[in-house]
């Protein structure tokens, strides 16, 4: 039997900047949105709705640093705006192993 694999996404730009969301291989992450949706107040008698939370998607790019470590970063920004690397060493992402 095969085990799943689950691997760190450091978030850059964005709400969520700087949170690191662990899930299986992906190409786009989606990322929970922040909305300050305000709860409905229901009957006893009547059904609540069912509602999806929201995602936004962001396009994932695998970072190898100078030393040789990889790390797989989701943003949907342009990363030439970003110091990776210290972003990397401020969150709590784990090094992904090939």
């Amino acid at each position: 039997m095969t085990e799943e694999r689950y691997y760190d996404y450091l978030v850059l730009g964005g709400e969520n900047h700087g949170e690191v969301y662990n899930t299986h291989l992906v190409h786009v992450l989606e990322v929970p949105a922040k909305n300050n949706k305000l709860a409905k107040m229901y009957a006893q008698s009547e059904p609540a709705d069912v509602t999806e939370r929201e995602t936004i998607p962001h396009k994932v790019t695998e970072f190898i640093t100078e030393d040789g470590r990889h790390y797989f970063i989701a943003s949907n920004e342009d990363l030439h705006g970003f110091n990776i690397e210290d972003e990397i060493l401020k969150s709590k992402i784990s090094v992904t192993n090939n």
